[in-house]
């Protein structure tokens, strides 16, 4: 009986301590589990748990539920929808092309109509330019046809001015015969033209003329003649033609003047009677000298010149002088030739 009895109790005491240590056990392993769900992943986690290996049941409990990859998903939009969307785009694309070179097309042709367009402008402002200026010259035309108009008419009515006036009565030259005589003596030359009278040197001019020739010969020995020209002496020189002549008297061939035409240095040239008059001018230094008996004065008279010819042929007149006129039309210059005719004067 206190064998019996004396089991149990030993059986108690070993039990006891055996399943506080079991539980222990569990609790940790319960918290070492419940530690690594808690805690994010990591490397040194990681690294930690290999250093300590789990116990077996917590071993177990994590290859009883393994970690699956999640399955790649389906795409949204089919194969067939996105060829039928290519297919298309490239339908597309080529009717766009066409829609392009039209494009292009009317870009080129907007471009040639704007070039067209402003040259077409360009040419409108040349002719309105042209235009004005025709019209500003036709004003200017007219504004001078009608200030001729108005000087014409002037003159018309001082015309009939003159044309009605008393006329003056007429005075005879006295102690001059109106007969023309042949020039007596030397003959003295000028020019009568616009108001102007000029003297003619024509001494010294053919002076120089036989110098001029003589050496001209000596240079070329032409049997045909010479042309030349002397001068100027004053305000004209002298132009001559020497050629072969025959002596109808003695048969001999020799040289003769074929003509000589006076050549004007200037213009304007000569004085005007206001200044002829004058007592130093050149034309009373040229009158002075010569001898009013032995002397002819020879005006070549142009048109416009008349009337200062009147005015000083009268003057050379009361000095006693015979004065020849020698008309001429405007353009002719001054000519002579051995077979011309001589001055007649009054």
């Amino acid at each position: 009986m206190t064998t019996t009895t004396a089991r149990p109790k030993s059986l108690i005491a070993v039990a006891i301590p055996a399943l506080l240590m079991a539980t222990m056990a569990v609790s940790l392993a319960a918290w070492q589990l419940r530690s690594v769900l808690l805690k994010p992943t990591s490397k040194p986690v990681q690294a930690d748990l290999k250093k300590q290996p789990l116990e077996p049941p917590l071993e177990a409990l994590v290859k009883a539920s393994p970690v699956q990859e999640p399955a790649p998903q389906k795409p949204i939009v089919s194969r067939m929808v996105i060829d039928e969307k290519r297919r298309s785009l490239t339908r597309l694309v080529s009717s766009i092309k066409p829609a392009q070179a039209r494009a292009q097309e009317q870009v080129k042709s907007i471009r040639s109509n704007w070039a067209s367009l402003r040259d077409t402008s360009l040419k409108a402002q040349a002719s309105s330019l042209s235009a004005e200026t025709a019209l500003t010259e036709a004003q200017a035309v007219d504004a001078k046809l009608k200030a001729l108009q108005k000087h014409q008419q002037e003159l018309s009515g001082e015309v009939k001015k003159l044309a009605n006036a008393p006329k003056p009565h007429r005075e005879g030259l006295s102690g001059f015969s109106p007969v023309a005589r042949p020039a007596k003596g030397h003959e003295y030359h000028f020019e009568v033209r616009d108001g102007r009278i000029g003297f003619i040197d024509l001494e010294k001019l053919m002076e120089m003329v036989k110098k001029d020739f003589q050496v001209r010969m000596r240079l070329s020995g032409s049997p045909r003649g010479i042309r030349s020209e002397v001068g100027p002496v004053g305000e004209y020189g002298l132009a001559y033609e020497i050629g072969p002549a025959n002596d109808l008297l003695s048969g001999s061939t020799g040289f003769g003047m074929k003509g000589w035409e006076i050549v004007p240095a200037r213009e304007p040239r000569g004085e005007t009677v206001e200044q002829a008059t004058l007592p130093f001018s050149e034309f009373q230094r040229s009158i002075k000298r010569l001898n009013p008996h032995e002397a002819t004065i020879t005006m070549w008279v142009y048109p416009s010149g008349f009337g200062a010819f009147r005015q000083l042929r009268d003057q050379l007149h009361a000095q006693g002088f015979m004065v020849a006129a020698r008309p001429l039309p405007e353009g002719i210059p001054v000519r002579g030739s051995p077979t011309g005719s001589l001055s007649a004067g009054q």
